[in-house]
């Protein structure tokens, strides 16, 4: 696959085609910042195992409550059935999943939601000027794929908060 990759030219050579993987070394090279930001979110809200503990995650998160222990479930399924994810993505899957993101966006399986062109509209199709979008198990197979996830599920952070 290629896409269009704008850049500073002059007006005669407004773009490049470059390969996906040459896209996905590019722009993913390292976790973003804001990946490492929220997943700061996500290891607190995992190592919850007083109410001590709840009270002060509740109070650094501004939220009334949260179920960690339905986070822990959520997350013991998905280390098995996705286990091809970093431990950190699964977590956050949970994570997110505990704020109400599956909910938001229309209760999806997770076989449809990981395959999903558009994770935050799972049930559409991509297909625009004969691009179709990637599913979050089609980045794996790229160098790098795994931090393309990671930007990916970012875009869930707005729906959840």
């Amino acid at each position: 696959m290629e896409i269009k990759s704008y850049q500073n030219r002059s007006v005669e050579e407004n773009y490049n085609t470059l390969d996906f993987q040459e896209f996905i070394n590019i722009y993913y090279y390292e976790i973003s910042d804001g990946w490492k930001q929220i997943q700061g979110y996500v290891n607190k809200a995992f190592e919850i195992e007083s109410e001590e503990e709840y009270e002060s995650f509740l109070k650094e998160f501004y939220i009334i409550k949260f179920d960690h222990k339905y986070m822990r479930k959520f997350y013991d399924k998905i280390k098995v059935k996705l286990s091809f994810f970093n431990d950190d993505i699964l977590k956050y899957i949970a994570f997110i999943a505990t704020l109400g993101y599956f909910k938001r966006v229309g209760k999806p399986s997770l076989t449809l939601w990981i395959n999903a062109d558009n994770q935050n509209r799972p049930y559409d199709k991509i297909e625009e000027n004969g691009y179709k979008g990637n599913s979050l198990v089609s980045l794996l197979k790229y160098n790098n794929g795994m931090n393309a996830v990671r930007y990916r599920l970012l875009s869930a952070w707005n729906i959840v908060i």
